[in-house]
């Protein structure tokens, strides 16, 4: 091996996966097997040993570069340093035999490998075999090269400036007959000619060349990787005469009377061929005609039916001035309907009947069981009609999300679905305002999983419209306080003129159903997780014993709050349990009375305490500087002028700074506090985010930086005001990645008449703030995008990233029969997508049925050049038809699509296009909405104890989700392949789709793979598309296919278990069982 010694350690130092199957390293390894003693010529850095070891493999090994073998010494018990070439392998190992020695990627390095292969033999043990990889010098890049007249060398790869040999199929097997072994196994790694490093388009070429190069049987071989056998002189003879033989019976095919008969036969077929197609032809021109017939036929009929359309609006005109005349009072008649409706408020109590899944038990006073994850009552009737109030009160073990299913008789066999909440371990109570009108039939499925439940009381009470619309206008003006009577009745006409009385019915029940997401569970967590004596005990103990005890200024600046509230801002500075702080306060020129003097006071009588007064007001950026310009310590904190830190807020950060020293910026998660001092609604926030950052200020408060990075940036940028704590966390966390999440509740969001606390349209100019923030983020980035703010949550920023016209995009879809819903999805593919530079792959799994090939002939004939079809029939295994569709493509970009989804809106493609080519991103995914509106996918949720669940299942689409996450691009560890967008090259490095997860969890082992590397994978909220699975649910797994989901949820936790018990995406407060981000109770 004389490859260049002052470049090998970096070459050969690298990490290698053995699960990525289409790599020489796993393939090795899977010929080595069992193998206790193990040779290793070449060893490197001892990343083939360390695995070996691993299985308990004992490992010697044989390197040229000292400083690897140094490093691979970790993994081997011996390793010996010399030259191959001058290397006495016998002598050294002084009569070691061994099971395996390995050979990989070395023999192409050495000037006679022969020599090398001819010492091994004597190396091995009884039943003992050598494992080679050896890289194909006839793979089609080169010889498309060679025939370009090139033939130049690379720093790596097929042509790699070190390698002194260079080997074809038949070349590998005479250099091992030859050195006295016969190859018993053959194997091989492959890649296409677009992924390498010398990369060949064969559009370069004539299409005859280009076909005849790739019809080579090792034309997309990258390397082989065998396993030789050592054999004598006895057994060579054999296999020769055999080879002989075998040649003896090809040459009588070349007999002249043997030729002549294999010429006449296809002569025949040809024949037969010509008049088959004579007969199509002819079947085609009568297809024709009968068309030409039939399309004159419609035009007539479509002429007639449009005469007759215009009788009718004639004939109608009249009745429609009465209607018009008389609607006010039919309105009005039904209005006093309703009332008198109202005033009675019946209550239904309609008995639940078993369906299915369910098990009457009476123990530890749980009255049900679900045996299975699909449990059923149904409603008995009579069920009211018309706004009900529907009120369920009960427990679960453990806690269970409880759905109403209504089928209203609109589509047939088409259920509406509504989510309740969650049952929780110690009880609690459900409510849900719904329509019944004209219900045929209800479903209630207490759980998605087996548990135990109670049902106390379950109840429909029968209300009035006029009490919806109150309560509904209730809810409005509470989160739009600047909003009138005035701009809800002109919403309401809005809606109406868009989209009818259904529409404004979905707004209602929209905004009735987000008012009702609130976390009843929060007071109960908040109790669970207070602060007690013994608690506060070890804290103070805990960072007494702290190396480092940095000083943290926290920075106030004051504008006229309440002076009860300011004046609970600083005592709760001066509560903390950590002491080394300075409390530094700008008074922006207050002209309430009471400011000056309480500052002055504290400033008197606490000497941690500076303030400064302002001589006129800047606005809070500009006195947000002027607190930090009396700021000496290491961090400075942020606190608002009346809102409240947590007695550890400090301390919890000194301790994560121990943990972490290097950190420039910490965040820890936050509540609201009313003005009595209630908390409520409960922000558990995702470790460090960055596209969710892009979506909205999630890091808010507590947040803690470096004081020097803050200086560096040049503090907070006048002109951000409303925005310029965002504005700053966008202009640090460019300069940084040493961002640590602190999951625990330390700040305290004070809730006020006219705060962002209690209303989102509280700061208008915030908003435009923080839009023109976020655009110069993405100036200062060099990211083409633009930004909005969302249309009914203008908290919540949507950030378009440009997408490469040029850059083509390979749509790859799976399917199996399924005519309908595949033919759905491509048209919407086909006729709504923008972006110019797309194709389409579908590959089918073994389709049996007519339509589905007419479905095929269709679009590859009106579609030609950009839709194709490829076949493997195999048992289904949805990772090997990715891999085996990703091959067959050559887009920079991958897109993964169901067969049963379809395409809402045309900028789909380019949206996500725009983030899958940022270098960083991963995969990108987008929310899938069932056809009732209900959320499929919102992104993929790590469970604790089991594998991974979708976020936002079975809520309305129509909500924000958790903290805006159905709105905008939020960061999520997975997302699903129904529909995900990825780069090839990133497919490539992790060596595509795991084929042993043929079903369950082979997207979320991708995108893990894709995390442990670096990269981030995204969910994009303002990306939908409507996906035709099948929601209810209503049927049972075979045994076969529970049996195959235990073993893939048994590997997926092998491997990730760490990872999937600590979703970094997920905040640790919440529970992930299910993952429905309501507070974890103990």
């Amino acid at each position: 091996m004389n490859a260049d010694k002052s470049d090998s350690a970096k070459r050969y130092d690298i990490e290698i996966d053995p699960t990525a199957e289409n790599t020489s390293h796993a393939k090795v390894l899977g010929l080595v097997g069992s193998a206790r003693t193990v040779l290793d010529i070449g060893c490197a850095s001892g990343y083939l040993a360390k695995v070996l070891q691993m299985r308990g493999a004992r490992v010697v090994g044989v390197e040229i570069d000292p400083s690897l073998a140094a490093a691979a010494r970790a993994y081997c018990e011996k390793v010996i340093v010399g030259d191959l070439e001058a290397l006495d392998l016998a002598k050294e190992l002084q009569g070691e035999r061994f099971d395996a020695v390995i050979c990989a990627d070395v023999l192409e390095h050495l000037a006679n490998p022969s020599r090398t292969l001819r010492q091994v033999r004597s190396l091995l043990g009884p039943d003992g075999f050598l494992v080679a990889s050896i890289p194909n010098i006839t793979h089609i890049s080169v010889t498309l090269e060679l025939l370009k007249g090139n033939f130049d060398y690379r720093p790596l790869g097929l042509l790699d400036e070190t390698h002194r040999r260079f080997f074809s199929k038949r070349g590998v097997i005479h250099l091992f007959e030859q050195s006295g072994y016969w190859v018993s196994e053959l194997d091989r790694t492959y890649a296409a000619p677009h992924r390498m490093e010398i990369a060949q388009p064969l559009n370069q070429f004539g299409p005859e060349l280009a076909r005849y190069v790739e019809s080579q049987d090792e034309a997309v071989t990258y390397q082989f990787v065998l396993k030789a056998l050592p054999c004598s002189e006895s057994s060579q003879l054999e296999r020769v005469r055999a080879e002989l033989e075998d040649l003896r019976s090809a040459q009588s095919l070349l007999e002249p009377a043997i030729l002549q008969r294999e010429m006449e036969a296809l002569a025949s077929q040809a024949h037969d061929a010509r008049a088959e197609l004579d007969a199509i032809r002819h079947e085609r021109d009568a297809v024709r005609q009968e068309l030409q017939s039939t399309q004159t036929t419609l035009a007539d009929e479509m002429r007639r039916a449009r005469d007759d359309i215009r009788r009718v609006h004639e004939m109608v005109a009249p009745l429609r001035r009465v209607w018009h005349a008389v609607r006010p009072i039919t309105a009005f008649v039904e209005l006093l309907r309703s009332w008198f409706e109202g005033l009675t408020q019946r209550t239904y109590r309609p008995r639940l009947v078993p369906i299915q899944e369910l098990r009457p038990r009476a123990v530890d006073g749980f009255d049900w069981e679900s045996t299975g994850d699909d449990p059923q009552f149904r409603l008995e009737p009579p069920l009211p009609n018309g706004w009900v109030r529907l009120h369920l009160k009960g427990r679960a073990k453990p806690a269970a999300v409880v759905m109403l299913y209504v089928d209203d008789g609109k589509q047939a066999g088409e259920l509406t679905g509504h989510r309740l909440g969650t049952l929780s371990t110690t009880g609690n109570s459900l409510e849900l305002f719904v329509g019944l009108s004209h219900a045929c039939f209800a479903r209630l499925d207490p759980s998605l999983e087996p548990c135990q439940f109670a049902i106390e009381e379950f109840s429909l009470q029968r209300i009035g419209s006029w009490r919806i619309a109150l309560r509904t206008a209730a809810i409005y003006l509470g989160l739009n306080r600047e909003r009138h009577v005035w701009h809800l009745a002109m919403g309401a006409v809005r809606v109406l003129r868009r989209s009818g009385f259904t529409g404004l019915r979905n707004s209602v029940v929209g905004l009735l159903q987000y008012q009702q997401g609130s976390a009843p569970q929060y007071p109960l967590w908040v109790e669970q997780n207070r602060l007690d004596e013994a608690a506060t005990a070890r804290l103070q103990a805990t960072v007494e014993a702290c190396s480092y005890k940095p000083t943290i200024s926290v920075l106030m600046p004051v504008y006229n709050p309440p002076v009860r509230l300011l004046k609970r801002a600083i005592e709760s500075v001066r509560s903390q349990l950590y002491s080394r702080w300075e409390l530094c306060i700008a008074d922006d020129a207050s002209t309430s009375s009471g400011i000056r003097p309480l500052l002055e006071r504290y400033a008197s009588i606490e000497p941690r305490i500076k303030v400064v007064f302002r001589d006129r007001n800047g606005h809070i950026a500009a006195a947000s500087n002027s607190a930090l310009s009396l700021a000496t310590g290491d961090f400075v904190a942020l606190l608002d002028h009346d809102d409240e830190l947590s007695s550890d807020a400090l301390l919890q950060s000194v301790l994560v700074l121990n943990e972490h020293p290097d950190a420039d910026l910490l965040y820890s998660d936050e509540d609201k506090i009313n003005e009595s001092g209630s908390r409520k609604d409960p922000h558990f926030k995702p470790d460090w985010s960055p596209e969710t950052l892009l979506a909205n200020m999630y890091i808010g408060h507590l947040s803690v930086y470096r004081r020097s990075i803050v200086q560096e940036v040049g503090g907070f940028r006048v002109g951000t005001e409303g925005s310029q704590d965002y504005d700053l966390a966008l202009r640090v966390t460019e300069k940084t990645c040493r961002i640590h999440h602190i999951p625990r509740v330390l700040y305290h969001w004070r809730i006020t008449s006219g705060s962002a606390a209690a209303a989102m349209n509280a700061k208008p100019y915030a908003y435009r703030a923080a839009i023109d923030a976020l655009s110069e983020a993405l100036a200062r980035r060099a990211i083409a995008g633009t930004v909005e703010s969302h249309r009914h949550f203008p908290d919540r920023y949507v950030v378009h990233l440009a997408a490469d016209p040029s850059q083509k995009v390979s749509i790859v879809i799976p399917t199996r029969d399924q005519a309908a819903l595949l033919e759905r999805c491509l048209q919407s593919v086909f006729d709504l997508t923008t972006h110019p530079n797309f194709e389409v792959c579908v590959v089918d799994n073994g389709s049996r049925e007519q339509a589905t090939f007419e479905v095929f002939e269709h679009f590859g004939r009106l579609r030609e050049g950009r839709f194709r079809v490829i076949r493997r029939d195999l048992p289904f295994n949805f990772s090997a038809l990715v891999n085996a569709g990703v091959v067959e493509t050559d887009g920079p970009l991958v897109l993964l699509l169901n067969n049963d989804t379809e395409v809402l809106d045309g900028s789909w493609l380019e949206e996500m296009a725009g983030y899958a080519r940022q270098r960083e991103i991963g995969a990108v995914g987008c929310v899938l909405v069932y056809p009732d509106g209900a959320v499929q996918h919102g992104g993929v949720i790590l469970m604790e104890g089991a594998v991974a669940g979708h976020s936002h299942s079975r809520e309305s689409s129509k909500q924000p989700g958790h903290f805006g996450r159905l709105l905008a691009q939020s960061n999520y560890a997975a997302v699903t392949a129904a529909c995900m967008m990825v780069r090839r090259e990133l497919l490539a490095e992790v060596g595509g789709f795991d084929e042993r997860l043929g079903v369950a969890f082979n997207d979320v082992d991708f995108c893990l793979r894709l995390l442990q590397r670096g990269y981030r994978n995204v969910c994009l909220g303002q990306v939908r598309l409507l996906h035709h699975e099948s929601k209810s649910r209503g049927y049972e797994d075979s045994p076969e296919k529970r049996a195959r989901f235990a073993r893939e949820s048994a590997l997926m936790r092998q491997r990730w278990a760490p990872i999937l018990d600590h979703d970094p995406y997920y905040n640790p407060n919440m529970r992930s069982i299910p993952p429905d981000f309501a507070p974890r109770i103990m």
